[in-house]
């Protein structure tokens, strides 16, 4: 029969018009910055309902598709089409299931940082035109141990009025405390506004007392701390981050909680970072960018600890 196979005409030319499913090799080379991607569907695969509510969890969170996204009939005809084993999930549940992408996220980027010897910041505050209130983002920029520069949104928090300098630097603490990255910190960077000299002068307070507690533990390290705390703060825009934020925060989605908000716009980030997604800038938030370094004159270094 084999060799028969190999020696008929009509069969071959069968094989040639077979359509065939292409599936990357298991040995492929699909590394991603957190590991190997898993393949959602392979050779002699069932379907996994969950598998594929966690993938839609990451295409809402990549894309910043609204909740309700999932609910609308033609989408659930499409998915339907495409395998009619689809199960339709509520606006409820995929919220849940982006909650959950988000901490599990989370857990692998402190694991990242965990190892980061040195983490630099850059943080900039933003008001939402539809909600009303006021947010902060908080970046970290670090070299992993493979020796490239990562860059991800630490928090996209809400800064309660009236924003003042102890507020932001009490927001930043706090955000370094719940990554517990207190002690890495090597440079913080802001934009140039009055409130953000106070939350300076208010970090170098903490870190100051901070490494008061350490001197015994980390004697050489405290002493030359001890020097660079008196580097002026420089300043640097973040838009980019806050142009995420403008998407999410739309006219329909103006009654989102501030942890979604976070989940949503961090959450975004990690998930693109993990599948190599990028974001194009408009071209007026590029121009906006641009104006803003020629009249802040940006300044490089701020606060080393």
């Amino acid at each position: 029969m084999a060799r028969h196979l190999r020696s008929c005409l009509p069969h071959k030319e069968h094989e040639k018009n077979q359509k065939l499913l292409n599936f990357p090799p298991s040995d492929a080379n699909v590394d991603s910055e957190f590991g190997k991607s898993q393949i959602l569907i392979g050779p002699n695969a069932i379907y996994d309902a969950n598998k594929m509510r966690e993938a839609i969890a990451n295409w809402l969170l990549c894309t910043e598709q609204p909740f309700k996204t999932v609910e609308d009939d033609m989408y659930v005809k499409m998915m339907k089409t495409a395998n009619p084993l689809f199960e339709k999930v509520c606006r409820v549940t995929a919220t849940s299931d982006c909650f959950k992408v988000y901490e599990h996220e989370k857990k692998k980027l402190k694991a990242l940082t965990k190892v980061a010897s040195e983490i630099c910041l850059t943080t900039d505050c933003w008001k939402s035109s539809h909600q009303k209130i006021e947010y902060m983002v908080i970046t970290g920029h670090f070299i992993d141990q493979n020796w490239r520069l990562q860059k991800r949104v630490l928090s996209f928090m809400h800064v309660p009025p009236p924003r003042t300098g102890f507020d932001i630097a009490e927001c930043i603490y706090k955000c370094l405390k719940e990554w517990e990255i207190e002690d890495k910190i090597f440079t913080i960077s802001a934009y140039n506004a009055t409130y953000n000299d106070r939350a300076v002068k208010r970090l170098k307070e903490i870190f100051s007392r901070w490494w008061n507690m350490h001197k015994l533990k980390y004697r050489v390290l405290s002493m030359m701390a001890r020097d660079v705390l008196a580097i002026p703060i420089s300043t640097v825009a973040y838009e980019a981050t806050f142009s995420v934020g403008g998407r999410v925060i739309d006219p329909y989605r103006a009654s989102l909680a501030p942890d979604t908000v976070q989940m949503l716009s961090c959450g975004g980030d990690w998930i693109r970072h993990l599948h190599r997604v990028k974001k194009k800038l408009k071209a007026s938030l590029l121009r906006a960018r641009g104006e803003d370094c020629r009249d802040c004159g940006l300044w490089h270094m701020m606060l080393f600890v």
